[in-house]
């Protein structure tokens, strides 16, 4: 494998993004629509503001701290797929995914990486954070985004 790879070899530079101002129901479609798990929260001049995962959405419906999930949990999942084990009423979470915003949930402290950072930059960085995505960002402007899947997929080609 060539040492040389950099963010803008592997990144997907076609990057679904949201507002702060949608609704949570808003982004959950989205996701689904896309088969995503997080994107990038930007504004309405394009700069970077946030984050929102699936994960985030989870912890503020449940109102849960991200210390009550297990260590190593990958994913969390919605409220919505895992039903009434989660003690929330299919109601009450329609309700409050439908008025709760993704500023009310998303993350403002964001890992990003510039499209020239090598992949071991990437690859440290989403270990050490314990992260699944990193956004490109040029001038706070999204270029494109690297997953887990990115990087293993080169570990598959070479």
């Amino acid at each position: 494998m060539s040492r040389n790879l950099t963010a803008r070899d592997v990144m997907q530079g076609r990057v679904i993004t949201v507002s702060p101002g949608m609704s949570l129901a808003t982004a959950r479609e989205i996701f689904a629509r896309h088969r995503i798990t997080g994107a990038p929260v930007v504004d309405e001049n394009g700069d970077l503001v946030g984050a929102i995962s699936q994960t985030d959405i989870a912890r503020i419906i449940l109102q849960k701290e991200s210390d009550d999930y297990p260590e190593n949990s990958y994913f969390i999942g919605l409220p919505a797929f895992l039903g009434g084990s989660m003690g929330i009423e299919a109601t009450n979470l329609a309700e409050q995914l439908a008025t709760r915003t993704i500023e009310e949930a998303m993350t403002t402290d964001v890992y990003t990486v510039s499209p020239d950072d090598r992949l071991s930059v990437l690859a440290v960085t989403m270990r050490h954070h314990r992260i699944h995505r990193l956004i490109v960002v040029e001038q706070r402007r999204v270029v494109g985004i690297v997953s887990t899947l990115d990087l293993i997929q080169i570990l598959e080609d070479h």
